[in-house]
């Protein structure tokens, strides 16, 4: 390291603060507004993000454009400021820049921009850029706090080959994620089409000249029908056979159900339907054991191959923690924010805690019923809010919720056929993505500390 130069930020990096938007700036659809909720887990994206309308003159916000590749930083708030994250768009978009959000500018003859990234990335340096941003009673970072701060820097051509290096990387863990993404939109559209809005039911009613009931007419004649279902049927005319050609009115639940088809609770459905427990946190003989722990937070993934903490034999057998096994579907019975309701589809054995509930399908439905109560977020979150004080999912309300199953279990068969192929493609990517980021994070502050030197010329 001995050709490395130790430099404050400031000399090639000046700190871009964001505009002060109004609350009544914002609209609904528009140019995304980037805030500090959307930097997570290094990455910074445009989902979830108020805008601003397009209509409108953007002259006074053009050094507040964002683009794709940019690096920002969240300059406030308790648990966020110096968060760093990187943005990830469509190359044709871009964003806005929130006030009390920094996007950093370099000097490009000096300093590579994804060389600073992975820098700032560091556990050290993100540790750091928090703790000075915690002196206060609100947690605040300056564009001079943040243009002082000090770094290694190799020559610019080093800078490069070590950003190539871990960019190569990063860029095949997005890809992994951005299918599985694809996946499991696909199977999820999939489910809506068939079981939700009834489309194959629909096109043999229309088919068979049926009359079709005046509140399912506006669905019918604005629906849109998923590529992959229309094609799979054209292929099958068996399986779209085995589709009713016909509705008729449940008592129940007071709509349109497919003729034939059953109403039925997810407790009959289902072989179990229990909750967990927690192990005495004030006992280490207890905790970071070989048995996986899960708690409600991790029901942000939809599929789980992993879990953050591990419990012991004694954890187990003192406690009320319960064994989660492959194929198990877990809801989020309590949680903070928008944690309760979420619904993660098992792919391995672990113990789960007393705020998540395991729903344990019968055999034959178990995929099926995954993508069914993924699809009632919203539902789960009113009936809990309508039958607990406190919000909560109880494995009762649970049970009591209706479920429409088709009486020809072959269509259920067809589904969970491809619903399988996709899940076992996801915890394919899942699986590689855990280890390259993995192999990222030891790499990286080998290579960023110049422990581990490259060929300058690599890239």
């Amino acid at each position: 390291m001995s050709d490395w130069d130790e430099i404050e930020l400031g000399v090639f990096c000046k700190l871009q603060g964001g505009y002060a938007f109004k609350s009544n700036d914002f609209v609904d659809e528009g140019i995304p507004v980037v805030k500090i909720k959307n930097i997570q887990n290094r990455i910074a994206t445009l989902e979830g993000s108020q805008c601003y309308p397009e209509n409108l003159p953007l002259n006074k916000l053009e050094k507040f454009k964002l683009y794709n590749g940019d690096v920002l930083i969240a300059m406030t708030g308790a648990g966020s400021v110096g968060r760093v994250g990187r943005l990830i768009c469509d190359d044709d978009s871009f964003g806005l820049l929130n006030q009390r959000v920094g996007r950093f500018d370099v000097n490009e003859e000096n300093l590579n921009l994804n060389f600073l990234y992975y820098t700032l990335t560091q556990p050290r340096y993100q540790e750091a850029l928090f703790m000075a941003g915690s002196g206060s009673g609100q947690p605040n970072l300056s564009p001079s706090q943040i243009e002082s701060f000090k770094i290694n820097l190799p020559p610019l051509s080093e800078q490069k080959a070590i950003a190539h290096i871990l960019g190569k990387l990063d860029d095949k863990i997005e890809l992994n994620r951005q299918m599985n993404q694809t996946l499991e939109a696909m199977a999820q559209a999939l489910f809506k089409s068939w079981f939700v809005d009834f489309d194959p039911v629909l096109d043999n009613a229309l088919a068979a000249g049926n009359e079709i009931p005046d509140e399912l007419q506006a669905m019918a004649e604005k629906r849109q029908l998923v590529p992959h279902s229309k094609k799979l049927l054209s292929k099958n005319p068996d399986l779209a056979a085995k589709f009713p050609s016909s509705f008729v009115f449940n008592e129940t639940l007071g709509k349109w159900i497919p003729e034939g088809w059953e109403v039925k609770s997810l407790g009959d459905i289902s072989d179990k339907v229990f909750s967990g427990g927690t192990p005495s946190t004030q006992n280490p003989e207890y905790w970071n054991g070989e048995f996986n722990w899960f708690s409600s937070g991790e029901t942000r993934d939809s599929f789980i191959i992993s879990t953050e903490k591990f419990i012991t034999q004694k954890g187990i057998d003192n406690s009320s923690t319960k064994l989660a096994i492959k194929g198990d579907i877990l809801i989020a019975s309590a949680g903070q924010g928008n944690t309760r309701g979420q619904t993660s589809y098992n792919c391995i054995n672990t113990y789960v805690n007393q705020s998540v509930v395991i729903v344990r399908g019968i055999e034959g439905i178990k995929q099926w019923l995954f993508f069914n109560l993924k699809d009632r977020y919203e539902e789960m979150r009113g009936i809990s809010d309508s039958h607990s004080i406190r919000g909560s999912l109880t494995t009762q309300i649970l049970k009591g919720m209706k479920v429409i199953i088709p009486n020809n279990k072959e269509i259920i068969k067809v589904f969970d056929k491809l619903s399988i192929d996709s899940i076992s493609k996801i915890t394919t990517n899942k699986r590689e993505v855990e280890t390259l980021t993995q192999l990222r994070d030891r790499l990286l502050p080998e290579l960023i500390s110049g422990r581990l030197r490259v060929n300058e010329n690599y890239n």
